[in-house]
């Protein structure tokens, strides 16, 4: 399937190559307001750093949340779907501590 973990894997590392590859949804961008998170902090990671854990998102093979370390002991989580497979929409993130 083309929706699945491996293509998402695939598409991650060329995010960087375009910006527009990354579409940032109304919700996301209010929530990471709310939640006092740097739009470039989730943008770096998704460009920048492979994530630490890749998970489906309540059962769909379109919905996914990354984890990724940051300093600390925090670890920033981003919902985001796939989209014409090679871009993604952020719906949300949030950051957890380490367990």
């Amino acid at each position: 399937m083309l929706h699945d973990i491996e293509h998402l894997k695939k598409i991650l590392p060329d995010l960087k190559e375009d910006p527009m590859r990354i579409i940032y949804t109304e919700h996301f961008l209010e929530k990471i307001g709310d939640r006092c998170i740097d739009e470039t902090v989730v943008t770096d990671a998704l460009e920048f750093t492979c994530p630490v854990d890749i998970e489906e998102f309540e059962s769909s093979n379109l919905t996914w949340k990354l984890r990724y370390a940051l300093e600390g002991d925090d670890v920033l989580s981003v919902i985001l779907t796939m989209f014409n497979l090679h871009s993604v929409i952020l719906i949300s993130a949030f950051l957890e501590v380490k367990k």
